[in-house]
């Protein structure tokens, strides 16, 4: 190996030992260890009111974790969505296929496969609610902007423009968003340190720079 290319696998193994440490912290939190994790915030329950001689009422409620679970799922997982942060996901998933250039095309095309479910994550969305802002004038907003908006923008820090963009969202919608990005987060992140595991441990990565 020549010297940059020692110093560049140097910096790939870094990457990955910091993202199994943060991968620690984010699957020891209260959310992660729910045993519904797979279901939390995006599952309804229908409830059937009834009262004798009165036609049966139903109602649906979306289940969630107290607010403080998901604050401090949101705090621990802050780190990989912030570019300049050595563990933001894709720097991670860089890191991985760059260690795994030598490995069979099916590791290297599940390292691909999780790399696209990183960036989904980011864009894709369930739900949509109409809300109306100051002055009276009304926008969609997805689940996956609330859910930002409100964990980063209100929960874990204080921003009047994502404030703002929250009026007219309920307060319970508000919360079942923050819980189902918050619990996809923790999905990947499980995946991926699972995937580094399995590379590392098959001897499928490039060997660690003495």
């Amino acid at each position: 190996m020549t010297d940059r290319a020692v110093t560049q696998a140097s910096g790939w193994w870094v990457t990955l030992d910091q993202f199994l440490n943060r991968a620690e912290r984010v699957l020891s939190c209260e959310l992660a260890r729910r045993e519904d994790l797979a279901t939390v915030g995006t599952s309804d329950k229908f409830i059937a009111s009834l009262a004798e001689g009165q036609p049966v009422v139903w109602s649906m409620e979306r289940s969630h974790p107290p607010e403080s679970a998901v604050e401090s799922a949101a705090a621990r997982i802050r780190p990989l969505f912030l570019q300049d942060e050595r563990v933001q996901h894709g720097r991670v998933t860089n890191a991985l296929g760059a260690l795994a250039q030598g490995a069979p095309e099916p590791q290297r095309e599940l390292v691909k496969l999780l790399k696209k479910a990183w960036e989904q994550h980011e864009t894709g969305y369930r739900w949509a609610i109409g809300s109306t802002r100051s002055g009276g004038s009304g926008e969609m907003r997805n689940d996956r902007q609330i859910a930002r908006d409100f964990l980063y923008g209100d929960l874990v820090h204080a921003d009047d423009d994502a404030r703002q963009r929250l009026r007219g969202v309920p307060p319970g919608e508000r919360l079942v968003a923050a819980t189902a990005w918050a619990a996809d987060a923790i999905k990947l992140t499980l995946a991926t340190k699972q995937l580094v595991v399995d590379l590392r441990d098959g001897g499928y990565l490039s060997p660690r720079p003495s």
